[in-house]
């Protein structure tokens, strides 16, 4: 069974169609990477696969569940954005526990989950810094472990081409990263 699969997937804006019958199958482990000009698609691709934007027509399933016309928050998907969204007053820790300490999970768990999240990411030296001291890959991976720890299981993510850790940060979890 696919763990993302997209079937038929149209998207106009008006009259003006931007995604033309996707087909997509992603198996669980696999990650996908798409590439093309600005304005081809690839982030109303996957705007529309986190829910951000409602399709035209077709069907996306993540783990054998059509997730169509369910709203952004049902879909188990995180999306981490091209801007990284940092709290530049916290730490990396305190970023990657931020999440975890508004759902009311118990310290111990956050210090162990932060633990997994930063050896995972390989950001475990880094725990103790704050944004800004942070080179752009390193900003990446933390925006990345401020989502993992909700065990979700797939987190879309738009990277630039100039980014070298972009296909090895997303082969971490099943994901989908564009290029742009």
């Amino acid at each position: 069974m696919s763990f993302l699969k997209i079937s038929s997937l149209r998207k106009s804006y008006g009259s003006l169609e931007i995604l033309k019958d996707i087909n997509i199958e992603i198996e669980q482990g696999g990650f996908l990477v798409l590439v093309g000009p600005s304005g081809c698609g690839k982030s109303t691709l996957l705007n529309t696969i986190a829910g951000l934007e409602p399709i035209t027509s077709g069907d996306i399933a993540i783990d054998g569940r059509s997730v169509s016309g369910l709203h952004p928050s049902k879909r188990d998907i995180a999306m981490v954005f091209q801007s990284y969204a940092l709290y530049p007053n916290m730490t990396v820790a305190g970023n990657i526990a931020f999440g975890m300490e508004i759902r009311g999970v118990p310290k111990e768990e956050r210090d162990k989950a932060i633990k997994q999240v930063a050896d995972m990411l390989q950001i475990g030296h880094l725990l103790e810094r704050k944004p800004g001291q942070l080179s752009g890959g390193q900003r990446q991976r933390v925006a990345m472990g401020s989502y993992t720890h909700l065990t979700l299981p797939t987190i879309l993510r738009r990277c630039r081409t100039s980014t070298p850790s972009c296909a090895s940060t997303c082969a971490r979890k099943s994901s989908a990263c564009t290029s742009a």
